[in-house]
């Protein structure tokens, strides 16, 4: 077995005594990739990460094992590696058990530095898919302002902040965003932000404004296909004659003012032609652009309320026309993959995240952004009013029964009180940890040369 990355030293101490037995299994956490050649075994719990030779390649292969074996030695070495686990074994408390004591170990530094703050609920656009219609439209009023950023300098951690714009369209409220801005910046406080839009509202004097005065450094934009298609889901209120060359324009002006731009390109079984048109257009129009990226983001999830009823053949069937759709915005440099990580994530999103904050337009504090009414935790101006509820998300520990003994359980978002319910979230999850194996794996080699 050749190492490639292996556990921590926290991991290998928590998980090292070992009960021997004379039967055993393949962990359910087990992944096997075999690429260019070469056999790969990566653990998704303990983020140990081989290269193996062929008999320990046909040994992994077999779903059970026993002792004493015709090749104990290589056998030694999987059960060693968490490969092979006694069949009695409950991984998914062993995973649980892991989690919770990392957690409690973790260095964290004291303090907020994320805030995803939401201007308004209000948007000029009117996309089907929007989570978001049956909300109120008010805007962050000047005193809910005030009272954000006395929250923040009450909360944030020492040095730089993060201010993430949210909506709605969040340039529906522009006023908001200045007001806070001014006040941080008269107190001193070192952040920057980042948004969330969908393009339209930008200006060449909005942009320069953003760059200098909001300390923008990113946006993240929605196209939906090509311009006939694009123009016909948004249904903007008041449009011009062409909504997405306004909004292409806007990416354009952006990254010449130095700001970055990354486009979700949205995809459901009705816009595949137009998005692949769409990709060959960003890659003539912006390709190779410093600053740019893009990525396919699927539609028919079954999230936040909104249920697509697409048959499970045609899912399938769009499934893998957004496997190739990020093969080739990878291949464009569209996407960037990283390697794996050292350790499996102990936070999952901002849901259980100690050093992020979730404001709403009204000063409402949320775990989940999805900010249904029974998710508050509290408020701006009186701090966390319902710990219990706040140490649920924070703490959330129960496994949904349909993700107990997946293997891709400690790399995913699977406790009981996430409201994303995808039905086939393992094909998202295989492709996502597959590209950074790769990745990782080709490091490996580049470095062993």
């Amino acid at each position: 077995m050749k190492c490639i990355q292996a556990p921590t030293q926290m991991v290998r101490a928590v998980l090292q005594q070992r009960v021997t037995v004379r039967n055993y299994r393949r962990s359910c956490f087990a992944y096997l990739l075999e690429h260019d050649g070469a056999h790969l075994a990566f653990h998704t719990m303990t983020h140990a990460f081989y290269e193996l030779n062929e008999t320990e390649w046909a040994l992994l292969s077999q779903e059970t094992a026993e002792l004493p074996a015709e090749n104990a030695e290589p056998l030694a070495e999987l059960i060693d590696a968490h490969f092979f686990v006694p069949e009695s074994e409950n991984e998914t408390q062993s995973y649980m058990e892991l989690f919770e004591l990392l957690r409690l170990t973790e260095k964290r530094k004291a303090g907020m530095s994320f805030y995803k703050i939401f201007t308004t609920l209000e948007c000029n656009a009117r996309c089907f898919y929007c989570f978001e219609p049956d909300h109120s439209t008010l805007p962050m009023t000047p005193e809910t302002v005030a009272d954000v950023f006395a929250y923040i300098m009450k909360t944030k951690r020492e040095g730089e902040i993060v201010l993430y714009w949210f909506g709605g369209e969040p340039l529906c409220n522009a006023a908001a965003i200045d007001q806070l801005t001014s006040m941080l910046d008269e107190a001193g406080v070192s952040y920057k932000s980042t948004m969330v839009s969908n393009g339209y509202l930008f200006t060449p004097e909005l942009i320069r404004h953003a760059r200098d005065e909001w300390k923008l450094k990113k946006v993240q934009i929605t196209l939906d296909g090509m311009d006939e298609e694009h123009n016909k889901r948004k249904r903007y209120r008041d449009p011009c004659e062409n909504p997405f060359a306004r909004t292409i324009e806007n990416i354009q002006g952006l990254l010449d003012g130095g700001i970055a731009v990354s486009v979700r390109v949205n995809v459901d079984s009705h816009n595949v032609e137009s998005v692949w048109s769409l990709i060959d257009y960003l890659a003539e129009r912006f390709g190779g652009r410093k600053g740019f990226s893009a990525y396919p983001a699927l539609l028919f999830e079954e999230f936040f309320k909104w249920k697509d009823l697409t048959p499970s053949e045609s899912r399938r069937a769009l499934r893998k026309e957004w496997l190739k759709m990020r093969t080739r915005m990878e291949e464009l440099g569209f996407l960037k993959i990283k390697p794996i990580e050292k350790q499996m994530p102990m936070i999952h999103c901002m849901s259980n995240s100690p050093h992020s904050a979730i404001i709403n337009y009204d000063g409402a504090l949320f775990a989940c952004q999805n900010c249904q009414a029974d998710m508050a935790v509290g408020t701006v101006r009186d701090g966390i009013t319902k710990p219990a509820l706040h140490d649920k998300w924070m703490n959330n520990t129960r496994v949904r029964e349909k993700c107990v003994d997946c293997r891709f359980l400690p790399q995913c978002t699977a406790f009981d009180m996430c409201p994303s319910l995808s039905s086939d979230c393992d094909v998202e999850q295989n492709d996502r940890l597959m590209r950074k194996l790769i990745c990782s794996y080709q490091l490996f080699r580049e470095a062993n040369a």
